[in-house]
């Protein structure tokens, strides 16, 4: 593996603040979006879409020198790095799985989080497009690079950034307690993520990992739609 392993990105001041500035950008972007789309409900398309081109934007400039290194080197060792990330990825997908379960089981009724039964909503079309495309891009570049530029601690970054990662995706239920339970197999997500990009320091695996995942979630959503 050390052979696909790229070296750690220089930590200094400059990359600190750009980690921290590609954060706060996005957090801004998170706030004006959510009051357009509260007050011009009728402009929704126009908005989500304006959104994620903004995100798509502003994190390819500030990653575009790195995003360049990486796809280069990981072009160039694709066939490595798929054999990599495969098999670490049917592990993945079988302890998702089960941390799944077990969180019904405590839940006593199978439970999405809320940003899950929104995105189930979504056209096939957009749903692509957020799941494959928008998510592996966006939330790779502002989980693991940016907060991969502040921390540098391999072990604290994957706690940090899985945690982050996970709990995000369920702010808004009803209690703390199912916030923390319903979040617990997107931490697992996160923090696999991160550990495949300590192991490479390549930006481009994560995202390999996040569309393999996001894909086949997608086709077993799509298939439930086709039964029911």
């Amino acid at each position: 593996m050390s052979n696909l392993k790229l070296d750690k990105e220089i930590s200094n001041k400059q990359t600190i603040f750009l980690g921290i500035k590609a954060i706060l950008v996005l957090l801004i972007s998170i706030i004006i979006y959510s009051c357009l789309e509260y007050y011009f409900p009728n402009y929704k398309t126009i908005i989500s879409f304006s959104y994620y081109f903004f995100n798509i934007t502003v994190l390819f400039f500030f990653f575009q020198k790195r995003l360049k290194k990486d796809f280069v080197f990981f072009k160039k060792n694709i066939k490595e790095y798929l054999k990599y990330i495969l098999k670490n990825q049917i592990i993945m997908f079988v302890i998702y799985l089960f941390i799944s379960y077990i969180v019904t089981i405590i839940m006593r009724n199978p439970s999405t989080s809320l940003n899950q039964q929104e995105i189930e909503k979504l056209p096939v079309l957009i749903l692509l497009f957020i799941a494959i495309i928008y998510a592996p891009f966006v939330e790779e570049l502002l989980f693991r690079g940016s907060i991969r530029r502040i921390i540098k601690n391999d072990n604290i970054f994957i706690i940090i950034s899985g945690s982050v990662f996970g709990f995000l995706h369920t702010i808004g239920e009803i209690s703390l307690a199912e916030t923390i339970l319903i979040g617990l197999p997107y931490v697992f997500c996160g923090m696999y993520f991160a550990y495949m990009f300590v192991k490479t320091e390549n930006i481009c695996v994560p995202m390999t990992c996040h569309f393999i995942h996001n894909t086949y979630a997608v086709m077993l959503l799509l298939l439930s739609r086709m039964i029911h």
